[in-house]
C-alpha cells in the first residue's frame, strides 16, 4: 500500500484552507503548500445597524442539529447568560440523519427559552439580515462558510478557536474568539456584544470590509488560478 509521502511525490502542489493546516500538510505529503482561504461575495448589509430598536436584538447560528456543530454549547452559554441580556436565539439547520434524539435534547435544554428553531434555511442572506450578532460554535471547523457568510453580512462574529476560525474572526476587529469548551466565555463575549451596539457596528463593518478586501470570492479564484494555471 502506497504511502502519504509516495502519494505527495505525485502532486506538483498541495492547497489547504488555512495556514495551520500547512506544516500538517507539507509533513504529511512532502510537496509544496498553498494556502488559499475560502472566499465569497458579499451579502446585503444587515445586522446591527438595521436594528432600530422596534424588535428584540438577535443572536443567531447556522448548524445542523447534529452534536458535531455543538448547538448545546451555545444553549448553555444562553443559560449562564440568563438575565444580562435581552435578546433571543434563533437556530437555522435542519435535522441530521440519525440525530433526532440529539434534536430532542437541545429542545429540552432550551427550557422554553428564548429560542427559536428556525429549521431548514434555504437562504442565508436572508436569515443573517435578521439578526444583530452570530455565534460559531461548531467543531471541527476548518475555515468555515457560516462564519464568512456572518461577516459578509456585516455582522459581529463570536466564536470558538478550533481549525482556521482564528485565522477568518480577528479579534477585537471583526469579533471575538473565545475558547473551545468554555460556555462561560462564549456567555461573557456575547453579552458584552449585546450591550455595546457600537462594537457590534464597528464589528461588523470590519468583517465586512474583510471580505470585500482580503476574503471575496475574486481573491480565491485568482489565486486558484495563480497555483493551478501559472501559465494561463
Amino acid at each position: 500500500m502506497s504511502s502519504a509521502a509516495d502519494y505527495g511525490a505525485r502532486l506538483a502542489g498541495v492547497i489547504v484552507k488555512y495556514r495551520g493546516e500547512r506544516e500538517r500538510a507539507r509533513c504529511t505529503l512532502g510537496a509544496p503548500v498553498h494556502v488559499i482561504p475560502n472566499g465569497l461575495t458579499l451579502f446585503a448589509a444587515a445586522g446591527a445597524s438595521a436594528n432600530d430598536g422596534d424588535r428584540p436584538l438577535a443572536i443567531g447560528t447556522l448548524a445542523r442539529l447534529d452534536p458535531r456543530k455543538k448547538v448545546h454549547e451555545l444553549l448553555d452559554a444562553l443559560a449562564r447568560a440568563n438575565g444580562r441580556m435581552p435578546p433571543y436565539l434563533r437556530i437555522g439547520g435542519g435535522l441530521e440523519r440519525g440525530c433526532a434524539e440529539y434534536a430532542a435534547e437541545l429542545r429540552t435544554r432550551a427550557h422554553g427559552g428564548p429560542v427559536e428553531w428556525a429549521g431548514e434555511v434555504g437562504d442565508p442572506a436572508a436569515f443573517l439580515r435578521e439578526l444583530d450578532l452570530f455565534a460559531l460554535i461548531a467543531e471541527p471547523a476548518g475555515c468555515p462558510n457560516a462564519s464568512l457568510e456572518a461577516m459578509s453580512a456585516g455582522l459581529p462574529v463570536v466564536a470558538t478557536d478550533v481549525g482556521g476560525i482564528a485565522e477568518q474572526v480577528v479579534e477585537g476587529v471583526t469579533g471575538h474568539i473565545v475558547p473551545a469548551g468554555d460556555p462561560d466565555a462564549l456567555a461573557d463575549a456575547l453579552v458584552r456584544l449585546a450591550h455595546d451596539a457600537a462594537a457590534r457596528a464597528r464589528l461588523g463593518r470590519a468583517g465586512r470590509e474583510r471580505i470585500r478586501t482580503e476574503l471575496s470570492l475574486d481573491a480565491m479564484v485568482a489565486a486558484d488560478r495563480r497555483v493551478c494555471l501559472p501559465d494561463g
